[in-house]
């Protein structure tokens, strides 16, 4: 709030992006629209599904998320990034589909036109170059991040780890594709 206190009647023209990872209330919506014109959002809710969601430590439901993305749209907002993970504790392949799902039902509902596969968007699987949502999906790439959590403790999250080291990283970052790059998988989904 005091950030954008400080920007009021600077007659900022440039695309600004706020980043959330739960949804924002109206009134701080508003205070960006009010400040900022050309204002962009992004939220990271992670999955579609709000058990796996809580686990990872996003306690919000499906509607909220849904009423801050209409806010932030009703108050003029330029572009909404909506970022979900596959490799999530709890998370299955069958999950993984229904998140895609819920990625079209986004596009669907907000102005998207549903999304293609990568051989025909540059951004796999749920990108929207005509409105003003943009859904995305991918792993935790390509590290779980050395001294989070789920690396300092794996089995207590459901990850197995295939490089600790700094030379097990180095060496990965070396491998010709991404099933190979990642250090991780979950007790509910392999690297395959």
């Amino acid at each position: 709030r005091d950030l954008l206190n400080e920007l009021k009647g600077k007659n900022m023209k440039n695309h600004i992006a706020f980043e959330f990872f739960s949804p924002p209330p109206r009134k701080f919506l508003e205070m960006v629209a009010e400040t900022i014109p050309n204002f962009n959002m992004q939220i990271s809710p992670e999955s579609h599904d709000e058990k796996i969601r809580r686990a990872f430590g996003r306690a919000y439901d499906n509607h909220s998320l849904e009423r801050s993305i209409e806010n932030a749209l009703e108050l003029g907002c330029k572009r909404v990034d909506v970022f979900f993970m596959v490799g999530l504790p709890g998370q299955t392949s069958q999950s993984v589909s229904q998140t895609i799902g819920y990625c079209e039902e986004l596009l669907e509902k907000y102005g998207g036109t549903g999304f293609q596969p990568v051989k025909t968007r540059p951004r796999w699987p749920c990108h929207c170059s005509d409105g003003k949502i943009h859904p995305y999906i991918s792993p935790l790439a390509p590290f779980l991040d050395p001294g989070s959590l789920a690396f300092e403790d794996p089995q207590k999250y459901g990850y197995r780890l295939f490089y600790k080291t700094l030379e097990e990283h180095r060496q990965a970052l070396l491998q010709p594709s991404w099933k190979y790059m990642l250090n991780y998988e979950t007790e509910w989904m392999s690297r395959d």
